[in-house]
């Protein structure tokens, strides 16, 4: 499609900055930037734009996640999973088979850099930014964007990039299944422990077929059964790879 309208709206003494389709049925929504990120999730383009509409989406994913059966997508949701996500959750990855974010990332580069040097980059379900900062601050890349389907994790990840003193990216709230980016608009594509989150991987992996320029990079890892936690081994699962 085309690419969106940007609008900034003065309502009081407050700055509101949205985007709206240029035509077609959606012309008349807008997706709303809070801030922290742009919701381009089809379901939340909407015609009004409202700081509620957020807390009562936060408030239900907390409720959704709490479930067990929502150990997936859903289960990252949760502000609270946000909050401790690089305070020793990710860090636990190690023992299944992930070499460490440092390592990780000197492999993503080296795959990245003879294809998306002064290019554009996508971290893909970013968390809470652990890889965008990273990505960020090698000055590499003429543009890095972190998208995730959580709005928690994307507020931390720009509250994280503050705390660093790092100009927050662009971030993006998104479906991977549908993503909002032209085809073959971007250089690379990173994807960190994340895929067996996804509820449509491949049609995930589709969609960043389509929206990487040919000759584009995908560096993704993740979990070849589970992701709880210390389980290890064939028996239980928790077996990483990357691809």
């Amino acid at each position: 499609g085309e690419p969106l309208i940007r609008d900034r709206r003065y309502i009081g003494g407050l700055v509101n900055i949205m985007y709206r389709e240029p035509q077609g049925a959606m012309a008349d929504k807008v997706y709303r930037d809070n801030g922290n990120f742009v919701d381009l999730t089809a379901a939340n383009a909407q015609a009004v734009f409202s700081m509620d509409d957020l807390v009562s989406s936060l408030w239900s994913s907390v409720q959704e996640s709490l479930q067990p059966a929502a150990f997936g997508r859903e289960f990252f949701r949760n502000p609270a999973i946000s909050f401790v996500y690089e305070r020793g959750w990710r860090q636990q990855f190690n023992q299944n088979g992930f070499p460490g974010i440092d390592k990780e990332f000197n492999e993503v580069m080296a795959y990245f850099k003879p294809v998306a040097a002064d290019g554009t980059v996508l971290d893909m379900s970013c968390g809470s930014g652990l890889m965008t900062r990273r990505l960020a601050r090698s000055g590499v890349f003429s543009r890095v964007i972190g998208a995730d389907y959580s709005e928690s994790m994307l507020i931390e990840t720009a509250r994280r990039f503050r705390a660093s003193r790092m100009v927050v990216p662009d971030l993006v709230r998104c479906d991977v299944a549908n993503l909002p980016m032209q085809t073959d608009s971007l250089d690379a594509v990173h994807a960190g422990a994340a895929m067996h989150c996804w509820p449509e991987a491949e049609r995930g992996v589709e969609e960043i077929a389509r929206v990487l320029r040919p000759g584009g990079a995908f560096f993704a890892t993740t979990f070849l059964k589970s992701a709880f936690i210390g389980s290890q081994g064939p028996a239980t699962g928790g077996r990483g790879f990357r691809t």
